[in-house]
């Protein structure tokens, strides 16, 4: 099966949910197919869930499966005999390919993003702060949604370009029965997860854009909107930056100086968001009149 995704043309044994297919019959930036992994012993750098060699990322979950990485070409997975398909594929669309994406030299961050007047506009934060709730707020008043999750960025010169991903958003079992979406929109398996992917295509386009604005979901009273200074941002940046622990020293150097030049370059924010739906009008229009500032 061929696939499209973050500007790159995926060959896969395996089905993609919610990954746009390609039906152009070029050569693959990236094969996805099923093999046998062995997590080596030694390695450069390892945590609970993996392991980092010179050449390839090891990922591994009991109930999932074992997956290597190698130089953003190839991700061999070796899953486990009893897992479900869609969580397979919620892993493979998730942080293996997020970290393929950081192996082909993208810089990641960990947010929601959607297309504001034909920029993109990313919301950072932690996970359950309502980064995805936001983009799919602007998603059903008429913005695109550009990337979910985790956001992959390229630096040109004085500009941050942001490669789209695919057309869905992660979000809570209660939000999808809250906001009434519809059941044929939303992916769903007999596993309890935290999230469940929303379908979200309408004028999803591949095209890259410029980064206009980064806004950071501090969930907190009273809702507010300021600037950040540089060290609070770089704090920031630090703190989102995707899947930081599986960076080498050279990476985390590099991952500074970009990060860096995001703060010189971009509009950042601090959004103070209550956990409270009813303001999501409110944030919603406070975010649209600064962009338009």
């Amino acid at each position: 099966m061929n696939y499209k995704a973050y500007g790159l043309k995926i060959s896969s044994e395996l089905v993609l949910k919610g990954v746009k297919e390609n039906l152009e019959e070029d050569k693959p930036d990236l094969i996805i197919k099923k093999g046998k992994v062995e997590v080596p012993d030694e390695s450069d750098l390892q945590g609970d869930n993996f392991r980092v060699t010179h050449e390839s990322i090891y990922l591994f979950w009991d109930d999932v499966g074992r997956f290597k990485l190698t130089k953003g070409k190839e991700v061999v997975i070796d899953p486990h005999p009893e897992v479900d398909e869609y969580l397979l594929s919620m892993f493979l669309t998730g942080s293996v390919l997020a970290l393929t994406l950081n192996q082909r030299g993208y810089h990641l961050i960990h947010a929601s993003c959607v297309k504001v007047d034909g920029y993109a506009v990313a919301f950072l934060g932690g996970s359950g702060y309502g980064k995805s709730t936001l983009a799919n707020y602007f998603y059903k008043n008429g913005y695109p949604v550009v990337a979910d999750d985790y956001v992959a960025l390229t630096l040109k010169g004085d500009v941050a370009v942001v490669t789209p991903g695919f057309p869905t958003l992660k979000l809570s079992p209660q939000y999808i029965d809250i906001m009434k979406i519809d059941p044929d929109d939303v992916l769903r398996t007999e596993h309890d997860l935290k999230s469940n992917y929303v379908h979200a295509g309408n004028g999803f386009s591949g095209e890259e854009l410029i980064l206009k604005g980064l806004y950071i979901i501090d969930p907190g009273e009273p809702l507010s909107l300021r600037k950040l200074d540089k060290q609070e941002a770089m704090e920031n940046l630090l703190r989102y930056s995707y899947a930081i622990k599986v960076l080498t020293n050279p990476q985390k150097v590099e991952n500074l100086k970009n990060n860096a030049l995001l703060i010189k370059n971009t509009n950042l924010n601090l959004l103070t968001v209550p956990r409270d739906l009813e303001v999501l009008e409110q944030v919603y229009q406070m975010v649209l009149e600064d962009l338009r500032k």
